[in-house]
């Protein structure tokens, strides 16, 4: 990969590229910036450029974990992505239907008799 990143933050096991095109999570990658050592990362967490925020764009890296804590951390950042996005449900609320419920307009399906009959 060729373009103009950063690196924002680094530790030992993880770091953040700030880069404008963030690859998917699980993508792995090379990383050579400038004269600093080449280093291979798997991509764990993107955050896109949302016009208004402040924060650059990239996508956070695990620097050579091993690949199952790579796929729990990746895992885990995408149950975390999914939480924030979903709507909040105030207690006592009823849960939203499932996705095979009917389309409007449409016949309720039968019920299957009870076995015996």
């Amino acid at each position: 990969m060729t373009g103009d990143l950063r690196i924002a933050s680094r530790s030992e096991a993880e770091a953040f590229i700030e880069l404008s095109e963030p690859l998917p999570v699980g993508t792995t990658v090379v990383v050579t910036v400038g004269d600093e050592p080449a280093f291979e990362a798997r991509v764990l967490k993107v955050r896109e450029d949302i016009a208004g925020r402040d924060d650059a764009a990239g996508m956070q890296v695990a620097i050579g974990a091993p690949p199952l804590a790579i796929a729990r951390a990746a895992v885990k950042a995408e149950a975390e992505a999914e939480a924030a996005q979903a709507p909040a449900q105030a207690p006592g609320e009823a849960a939203p239907e499932s996705e095979t419920a009917q389309a409007p307009g449409e016949a309720a399906p039968e019920a299957a008799p009870a076995s015996g009959e």
